[in-house]
């Protein structure tokens, strides 16, 4: 009814029942409601011109710059730093260039607005993206903390600490390569980590309670070594 507020005058019971809401006779509402309905059109009809003479403004600056009109269309942009094309589609669409302007800044605008409701986001699957990476981060991070409690020193600590999860790292990439060398990826880590069945709601929770597991005893048993440990003070 908001679109099209002529409906009402069809249906006399819903124009008393708005008259009386808005305090008028009937006979007032439907004079307004008329008014109304006339400027829409009237604006509708302008809307309409607008866009033609800004057809035909961009089809002559593809001419002038010899590429097709669609990809003029995709990419207006360039007339803004292009005055010879500028000059060229204000002559022919009769528009000056300051509207012309606002024209192609309002229709990039639209663009980019369309091209945002375009993307399907998935707040589960970034949430559960996020809680992957968390658990996976967590394992990983035990592996150095058992590493630093079992070596005194640093560079024994780092050579597990670090090289392990690197080689988790290196493993799970050469296992996308080809076939022949996917069964690296099982003995890395980061496979648990699987970002396609996260996006496509797949079933993954058995990979994040393996990556919790894992993360806690690793924590555990690296603090119980490290309670039992003699200390060179």
């Amino acid at each position: 009814v908001e679109e099209t507020p002529s409906l009402i005058q069809n249906d006399p019971a819903a124009l008393e029942a708005a008259a009386a809401k808005m305090g008028m006779d009937t006979t007032t509402l439907s004079a307004y409601i008329d008014q109304l309905t006339a400027q829409a059109e009237e604006q509708e009809a302008q809307k309409e011109a607008m866009q033609q003479a800004l057809s035909d403004g961009l089809t002559a600056a593809a001419g002038h710059l010899k590429m097709e009109t669609g990809k003029l269309m995709q990419n207006m942009g360039i007339l803004k730093t292009d005055p010879a094309a500028m000059a060229v589609a204000s002559e022919v669409s009769g528009l000056d260039e300051a509207t012309l302007t606002i024209m192609i800044d309002q229709s990039l605008g639209a663009m980019e607005v369309s091209s945002d409701l375009g993307v399907d986001f998935d707040p589960f699957a970034f949430l559960m993206m996020n809680l992957g990476c968390l658990l996976l981060m967590f394992a990983i991070s035990g592996i150095s903390y058992l590493a630093s409690c079992i070596f005194n020193l640093s560079k024994h600590s780092l050579g597990l600490g670090a090289g392990l999860p690197f080689a988790f790292l290196i493993l799970y990439f050469l296992s996308q390569v080809n076939t022949t060398l996917e069964p690296l990826k099982y003995f890395s880590l980061v496979t648990l980590f699987d970002t396609t069945l996260i996006i496509n709601r797949g079933d993954y929770w058995a990979q994040f309670v393996v990556l919790g597991v894992v993360g806690i005893m690793l924590y555990v048993f690296a603090m119980r070594i490290f309670e039992r440990k003699d200390l060179p003070l």
